[in-house]
């Protein structure tokens, strides 16, 4: 017998002796054996504690019992399996990616979970089957991006079954903090997402509650890994020195983007600055300079200015995949013809004192003051909204144009949230439209799922794009 069953044993002897001898003893002698016969039974009761009470019993028939086996299938709980092979070990156990083994002499299976999705291999018609379904109800299934970068949105999907006659809410928890939340009406069955973006750059536990009528009902754990991205490197051409460009190449500074800025002093001469990036000869947009940066962000009235053989350097490298262009613009639209019937633009008819924005895909809305009428950029084919006012309007708007892509900004001037305290603001924001343009991959192939969280047993469709137009040689699995 293992010290891990023997230590408590003799600490029961030693407990029953010494009250036995102590009511033994005791002056008053009367109901003395009630006495005795009510402390053994309380160590009695406490020693069933350490040492439950079990046996195995005998199958009535074993020769059934070897043609029955379990099947495990998506969403089944293993303390289930396990309460119901106890005493059963020769039972075989078999997984959904099992079936083409399972032995032809089975006439019986117990299938544990959800059951065979549609497209799994089918039973065999002579195997008889009963399902150990789990209880639906609460938090069902959820998946989100478990390994991010620095700033990148984190999603939690799931679906949730109520089948209360109350309302449940779903929050997303962490460092005690209710990051996003969402309701879940009474009986009925629905999906839901809660986004966050992430503050900390390490690997954490957030958590995933379910509270009704004040009672937490359903606990958790959606474990993340932050790492810290790494940077491109960025050429910002501006057409004339002004706060926002000094505000907004400082931020890219300071949140360690390789800059090489190029801004316009006067007519016929510019000031280079450099941050976190060599010294680059930026005096003409080349191809080898182009080659050195992963983005370009410009004014309007600065793509208006360059020459004819510098927007061809430019539209080839965003072509290629190789760099991304974000145009920010106000009344001025850029000559370019990587914008020429794509984007359109329209201005709002009366007057306004605030801006109220969002990133599109996040809950959080940013307010600015704003005196004037504001420019918004119209839905078109192949524009994808990035960030879009209170009304869902788009302010600025990504085109795939080849293997790169290119976004147009009407946003007014962001520097008066970092004025005004809001740092937090201004960096969703900005890291939304730059994300929006970079990938920390290198230009080559691009992969995108649907539905972006995949699910065991369930169809994906995977689209990839190829900056040539040589067909990708891909390999799944081992194949």
């Amino acid at each position: 017998m293992m010290w891990s069953k023997l230590l408590p044993l003799f600490a029961i002897l030693i407990a029953a002796s010494v009250l036995v001898y102590r009511e033994y003893n005791r002056r008053n002698k009367s109901r003395l054996l009630l006495r005795v016969i009510a402390v053994i039974t309380v160590i009695l009761c406490l020693s069933f504690l350490i040492f439950p009470i079990s046996w195995l019993q005998k199958s009535a028939n074993p020769e059934a019992e070897k043609e029955t086996a379990i099947l495990i299938t998506s969403g089944y709980n293993p303390d289930s399996v396990k309460a119901f092979t106890y005493g059963k070990q020769d039972m075989p156990v078999y997984t959904s990616d099992d079936l083409y083994r399972l032995d032809p002499a089975l006439s019986r299976i117990h299938i544990f979970g959800y059951g065979l999705s549609p497209g799994s291999s089918p039973l065999p018609e002579n195997l008889s089957f009963i399902l150990h379904a789990p209880p639906e109800n609460g938090i069902v299934s959820a998946d989100w991006n478990r390994k991010l970068s620095a700033g990148e949105l984190l999603k939690v999907q799931g679906r949730y079954i109520n089948k209360s006659k109350e309302p449940v809410i779903i929050y997303l928890q962490g460092f005690d903090t209710m990051l996003d939340s969402v309701k879940i009406n009474s009986s009925i069955t629905e999906q839901f997402e809660l986004t966050t973006i992430p503050r900390f750059k390490a690997k954490s536990i957030l958590r995933l509650l379910a509270v009704q009528n004040r009672d937490t009902i359903e606990i958790n754990p959606v474990p993340v890994t932050v790492t810290e991205a790494q940077k491109p490197s960025i050429l910002f051409l501006s057409s004339s020195p002004d706060f926002e460009q000094k505000f907004f190449q400082q931020w890219l500074a300071d949140q360690g983007y390789g800059l090489v800025a190029r801004n316009r002093t006067s007519k016929d001469k510019t000031e280079k600055k450099y941050f976190n990036a060599p010294g680059l000869n930026a005096e003409r947009i080349s191809s080898d300079l182009l080659k050195a940066v992963r983005l370009v962000i410009s004014d309007a009235g600065e793509m208006n200015r360059l020459s004819q053989a510098e927007k061809q350097n430019i539209t080839e490298a965003v072509s290629a995949g190789r760099i991304g262009l974000l145009i920010r613009t106000d009344s001025t639209f850029p000559e370019s013809p990587l914008l020429r019937g794509r984007f359109s633009i329209k201005k709002t008819g009366r007057q306004l004192q605030s801006v109220v924005m969002k990133p599109y895909d996040r809950s959080d809305y940013i307010s600015i003051p704003f005196d004037g009428q504001m420019n918004y950029i119209n839905a078109g084919n192949g524009l994808r909204p990035v960030v879009t006012d209170s009304a869902g309007i788009s302010l600025v708007s990504v085109y795939e144009y080849g293997a790169g892509k290119i976004a147009l900004s009407t946003m007014p001037d962001l520097y008066s949230l970092i004025l005004s305290g809001k740092k937090s603001g201004y960096a969703d924001l900005w890291t939304a439209i730059l994300n929006s343009l970079y990938s920390e991959r290198d230009a080559g192939l691009d992969f995108r799922l649907y539905p972006a969280f995949p699910q065991v047993y369930h169809p994906i469709n995977i689209s990839v794009i190829s900056p040539t137009d040589a067909a990708p040689d891909l390999h799944f699995g081992n194949s």
